[in-house]
């Protein structure tokens, strides 16, 4: 989700940035993409996070081995 919010928002401060004809208009504009670039930075290192968190629950579902199956009993009831 912050992925998403952060290239919405870099959209938007290009657009202001293309837009802009004053210096304040520039500057303000440049605030919003320095903005944009470290709402970037959030996202990627949330992303990193998930991924670790995702490594280490991979590998303690994989410390548990292969789960028996269990086989059908047959009885000799029915026959």
């Amino acid at each position: 989700m912050t992925l998403i919010a952060a290239e919405l928002f870099s959209r938007y401060a290009s657009r202001f940035y293309e837009g802009a004809e004053t210096a304040d208009e520039i500057v303000d504009a440049i605030d919003l993409v320095a903005f944009s670039d470290a709402l970037d930075i959030v996202a990627a290192v949330l992303a990193v996070l998930l991924v670790r968190k995702l490594t280490v629950m991979q590998g303690e579902r994989a410390a548990l081995g292969a789960l028996p199956v269990e086989r059908p009993t047959v009885s000799s009831q029915g026959q």
